[in-house]
């Protein structure tokens, strides 16, 4: 019977100890944010992060509060008070039962152990709700859904109220519809906004006595432009809060010079989020509560913020063998040495970088004797392979960015590049429209963690590679050169076609007006708005002035034409209109002095204004050179081009003739340009040409 009993005490134990809330200083930090899925339902997320050497967490469901001026609505019209989200079994499985303490690659022994209890270990708990459906617009205060844990840290050297509530938050913002005046605001139904979202585990454990860099890095799949702030540590409700001890402030969360001459302050980068900072004062461990809020702004208007609270730990390592001191690995991109690069590029090109990690500090334990460092790519816009740039994360279009060589080390699902001193990769990026959201410029972060083999923690460095993604340019409108008019009385327009060295060319618009004669012309007819021939020239059969040019152009009437470009992303974006062109009317009389006829007298009109200017992109344009043509037999044989010969050619718009012919003759007038410009797609930086007549 004692066996029997002491059994159902095990099994007893054993089934109540998930449930039981432990009221101890096991929470770490962690972060709520939101997603939109395409039905227009929200999901709600919330990541803990527990410290291994405290007590164990349950892994029940957790409550999310949600408060406002006014709250979200459900579809039946009940209001919003609180959010469900249930713990993520998946991924605890799936990532090493949530340990996300440092891996040593190459001397796993060594790393800090969330199943060992070790103190520097920390594991993550995700935690979801169902899919909610929410009505409604936030009021100016916003909707802040929020939640709190009694578990805060009571080891914290920067805060007042150690252990005690820890709260946690996120707020959304109305987004408006536009950034003109008078703004409306989007109904959330639509589910129009993805928060932002973290999309690195936090860096928690380093290194007393050298400098060092962390990051946050949160993207948004939404493109909003994110803002990266500090913040205060939240208490038991979303206003409470955990003030710091001076000389600690909001702005100063970790020690400056007033502690020791030799600390680095710490300063943040409000656009990568990327802070640095050196700590040389105290002794054994030292715990720095550490709060960043990030905002995303639309249409310059604040529309989400989400908080991110963490635990810092600062403690002596281990120097090198050689007793120097352990700095961490540089970056460079393209040769430029920064923590930061930053370059701007159009939806179409190709963006190739040459990336370098360099550590020459002395590792006598290695062969070679040199430490060995790594580099992880890290964020959602990388290629799930690295090599595949149509393998990209679930929710992200277009493009993704792939690295070469291909990784040759993994760390569980994510890879990994190692290399003893240094690492040389290449970076290829060519962005598609799809990778835009609704046409508009967005902003891409990559962001390279790079580090030594120190163990248990090595010396960061995080690096951000910033491109501003620009939308496909809206390209100018064509150069016209002329309209010509065939023998069968079709017109024939030829143009030089703008620059486009990113392919932005959707198709051109082409119109007509008439006017009286020497009258500029003011109303325009569309003839053709889709016309996809980005260079060549085109016959349309609008007007038609008859079989041959027997048929009279009506008399006192002129002919113009225009065209315009229609380009972007969206393929329907308008230049502005070209310069027009007339067809060229031709005038003749005799100014012999004995006999009118024995000289002919040939005037015309120019196609083009006098003042009509050149690009800047042509590399060279020949003057207009006219043609002047003649027929002996125009009854008869005005459409056969072998009756036609050349009289003479001339740059005026006037030349005289000497008569050959007693009787009727026709003539025709031909304009010839030579241009030399810069091929489609080429771009400037290596171009090359075409030469059109």
């Amino acid at each position: 019977m004692k066996t029997k009993s002491l059994l159902l005490k095990i099994i007893f134990l054993i089934v109540l100890s998930p449930i039981t809330e432990l009221k101890a200083n096991h929470l770490w930090g962690g972060e709520i944010y939101w997603e939109c899925l395409s039905n227009g339902k929200f999901v709600f997320h919330l990541n803990l992060y527990r410290d291994c050497s405290s007590s164990a967490m349950n892994l029940n469901s957790r409550t999310l509060t949600v408060s406002g001026s006014s709250l979200p609505l459900k579809s039946t019209g009940t209001a919003i008070t609180y959010i469900l989200v249930r713990f993520d079994m998946t991924s605890y499985l799936n990532e090493n039962n949530g340990d996300v303490s440092f891996f040593c690659v190459d001397n796993p022994q060594s790393s800090y152990s969330c199943s060992n209890g070790d103190v520097g270990a920390i594991q993550r708990l995700h935690f979801y709700s169902d899919t909610i459906q929410m009505t409604g617009t936030p009021p100016s205060d916003g909707w802040t859904f929020f939640y709190d844990d009694y578990g805060r840290p009571i080891s914290s050297d920067n805060i007042l109220g150690i252990g005690g509530a820890m709260g946690i938050k996120a707020v959304m913002h109305r987004i408006p519809t536009s950034s003109s005046s008078p703004q409306t605001y989007l109904d959330v139904s639509t589910c129009a906004d993805n928060s932002p979202y973290l999309a690195v585990e936090p860096v928690y454990n380093f290194c007393r006595g050298k400098k060092f860099s962390l990051t946050h890095l949160a993207q948004d799949i939404d493109l909003d432009s994110i803002v990266y702030n500090w913040d205060r540590p939240i208490g038991a409700t979303p206003t409470t809060y955990n003030n710091y001890v001076q000389p600690y402030s909001t702005t100063n969360q970790f020690p400056d010079q007033s502690f020791n001459i030799n600390n680095v302050p710490s300063n943040m980068n409000p656009q990568t989020g990327v802070m640095n900072m050196g700590i040389y004062n105290g002794t054994g461990r030292l715990y720095y509560t550490h709060v960043v809020r990030i905002d995303a702004f639309r249409h310059g208007s604040l529309i989400s913020s989400v908080y991110r609270d963490i635990q810092l730990s600062i403690f002596d390592c281990q120097p090198l063998s050689n007793g120097n001191v352990d700095n961490p690995p540089s970056i460079s991109f393209n040769s430029n040495q920064t923590n930061y690069f930053e370059m701007e590029v159009n939806v179409g090109e190709q963006v190739q970088l040459n990336i370098n990690v360099s550590d020459l500090d002395i590792n006598q334990n290695n062969s070679p004797p040199i430490q060995k460092v790594y580099l992880e790519p890290v964020g959602k816009y990388f290629s799930k392979n690295l090599s595949n740039p149509n393998l990209c994360a679930n929710n992200i279009s277009g493009t993704c960015v792939t690295l070469n060589p291909t990784p040759n080390q993994t760390i569980g699902n994510k890879y990994l590049y190692s290399g003893y001193g240094g690492i040389n990769l290449q970076f290829n990026w060519t962005p598609t429209c799809a990778n835009l959201v609704s046409s508009k410029d967005g902003v891409f972060d990559f962001t390279f963690k790079v580090y030594d083999d120190g163990c248990p923690i090595p010396n960061f460095n995080y690096s951000t590679l910033r491109i501003k993604l620009k939308e496909r340019p809206i390209i100018e409108a064509p150069i016209i050169k002329g309209a010509s008019v065939a023998f069968d009385g079709k017109i024939t327009l030829s143009w030089v076609p703008p620059i486009d060295s990113v392919y932005s060319f959707s198709k051109y618009d082409m119109q007509v007006a008439t006017s009286n004669s020497g009258t500029p012309a003011t109303s325009f007819l569309n003839v053709q708005l889709n016309v996809k021939k980005y260079k060549q020239d085109l016959s349309f059969p609008f007007i038609n002035f008859g079989p041959n040019l027997w048929t009279t152009i009506p008399a006192n009437k002129d002919y113009y034409f225009r065209m315009r470009t229609k380009s972007g992303c969206s393929k329907e974006e308008q230049s502005a209109n070209s310069d027009v062109v007339c067809v060229i009317e031709i005038e003749s009389r005799g100014i012999g002095k004995i006999n009118p006829i024995d000289t002919i007298r040939l005037t015309w009109n120019a196609p083009k204004a006098n003042n009509a200017q050149s690009p800047y992109y042509y590399v060279y344009e020949s003057p207009t050179r006219y043609y002047i043509w003649q027929n002996d037999d125009p009854h008869n044989s005005i459409t056969d081009l072998s009756k036609w010969y050349l009289r003479g050619s001339t740059n005026s718009k006037t030349i005289d003739l000497a008569g050959n012919l007693c009787g009727l003759v026709g003539f025709r007038i031909e304009a010839r340009d030579t241009v030399i410009t810069i091929k489609q797609g080429s771009g400037l930086k290596n171009p090359q040409y075409d030469t059109l007549t």
